[in-house]
């Protein structure tokens, strides 16, 4: 789990990307600011009169387990979680009706490793 470690799946040797563990934000006027860049170290302290988030610590064996359907499993640095099923398209299972929506046509000609999912 790169995320966790601080870089990215395609960050490539001198052009890694970082990622902060925690984000930090304000909300005004009702729409929410991040204060620092997603993609930067955070700062030691949180900037004055921000709420803190976990971002790159969330990312956790719990957090990944979740997104399989009930009762998988998940281990990542020695750490086992099982799922609870109630994660982002936790229960997605191809051909038993439970099958995500069709990614529009226009993203996918964006990036072609990405593939339509099943049965669209």
């Amino acid at each position: 789990m790169a995320i966790q470690q601080g870089t990215v799946p395609y960050s490539t040797g001198a052009t890694s990307v970082k990622v902060p563990q925690t984000l930090y934000y304000k909300v005004v006027s009702g729409v929410l600011q991040f204060q620092r860049s997603l993609y930067k170290a955070a700062p030691a302290t949180a900037p004055t009169g921000t709420t803190s988030m976990a971002w790159a610590s969330g990312i956790n064996p719990t957090y990944v387990a979740n997104t399989m359907p009930a009762g998988a499993t998940y281990t990542a640095n020695g750490t086992t979680a099982a799922s609870t099923g109630m994660g982002l398209a936790a229960e997605y299972v191809t051909g038993q009706g439970k099958e995500l929506f069709p990614i529009p046509q226009s993203t996918i000609d964006t990036d072609p490793a990405l593939k339509q999912n099943a049965g669209y």
